[in-house]
């Protein structure tokens, strides 16, 4: 059985969003062409943050 996750405190979403904001810009800065491997990346990479953030805020506080 799966120990219980805290629920993550805004800062912690905040600093998550920011990184991969600064992830996004990186490739995006050092990438020569835009194809499809680079956006499929950033598209999954934001869904993980996303669905993390989304699951963790339909959580009951303790």
């Amino acid at each position: 059985m799966r120990p219980k996750r805290k629920k993550l405190k805004p800062l912690h979403i905040a600093i998550a969003i920011a990184l991969w904001v600064a992830m996004v810009g990186y490739i995006l800065m050092y990438t020569k062409r835009i194809d499809g491997p680079i956006v499929l990346t950033i598209l999954m990479s934001g869904a993980f943050i996303g669905v993390a953030i989304y699951n963790n805020s339909k959580k009951k506080s303790p």
